[in-house]
C-alpha cells in the first residue's frame, strides 16, 4: 500500500544536481550503526580511491554525523544532514543503497521502488523478502557493497536490467486497502 509514499513523492521534483555523474543515495539515522552508514562510507571511500566517478548523497542526522562527516566528506561524498523530504534528492540519484544490519521493512527500499530508483540492499532482515532479487543484494561488508555499486556504475546494461526487474517487483507489491478488504470480505 503505497499511500504514504505517494504523499511524500507527489509533485516533488528531483533536486537540481549535475547529471554527469553516477549518483548514489543513502538515507539513514546516524545515532547507531544498525543502518550501516559506516559500511557504505567505507565502500564509497574505496570506490573513490579506485578512481570511480561516483557522487554519494548522504542524508540523515544523529549524534555520530559529525564524526563521519569529518572522516569522509569530500567532493564526491556529500553529507546533507536531515532533509524535510529526502524524496527530492532520491529522485535525482541513480541508485539507493540500504546497507542495514537489521531492518524488517525499510521505507527507503519501498520509496525507491515506488519512484523507479534502482535500489540495492544488504541480505538481512526483510530486505531479501522485499527485493527478491539476488542481483540487488550484497553481503554485509564494504567490499561486497563496493563491488555491487561498481558493477552497476560500470555496466549500464546491468543497471537497466535491475531497474526493469524492480519495476515488475513494484507492481507486485502495490495494492489498494479498500479493494483488498472488499476482496477478503466478498
Amino acid at each position: 500500500n503505497p499511500s504514504w509514499i505517494v504523499k511524500k513523492s507527489a509533485a516533488v521534483a528531483p533536486a537540481d544536481c549535475p547529471t554527469d555523474q553516477f549518483r548514489v543515495c543513502f538515507v539513514g539515522n546516524f545515532n547507531d550503526s544498525r543502518k550501516g552508514h559506516d559500511i557504505l562510507l567505507e565502500a564509497a571511500s574505496a570506490l573513490q580511491k579506485a578512481g570511480c566517478d561516483i557522487r554519494f548523497e548522504i542524508i540523515g542526522a544523529g549524534r555520530d554525523l559529525e564524526h563521519y562527516r569529518n572522516a569522509y566528506e569530500s567532493e564526491n561524498i556529500v553529507f546533507h544532514g536531515r532533509l524535510d523530504n529526502p524524496m527530492t534528492m532520491l529522485k535525482s540519484c541513480d541508485l539507493m543503497v540500504v546497507p542495514s544490519r537489521a531492518d524488517s521493512c525499510p521505507n527507503t527500499v519501498m520509496e525507491s521502488l515506488y519512484n523507479g530508483i534502482a535500489v540495492i540492499g544488504s541480505r538481512v532482515g526483510g530486505i531479501p523478502d522485499i527485493l527478491q532479487d539476488p542481483e540487488s543484494m550484497f553481503a554485509l561488508d564494504a567490499m561486497s557493497l563496493a563491488q555491487c555499486i561498481e558493477k552497476l556504475y560500470k555496466t549500464p546494461q546491468a543497471m537497466e536490467t535491475l531497474r526493469a526487474r524492480q519495476s515488475a517487483r513494484k507492481e507486485e507489491l502495490m495494492f489498494d486497502w479498500a479493494q483488498r478488504i472488499h476482496e477478503i470480505i466478498g
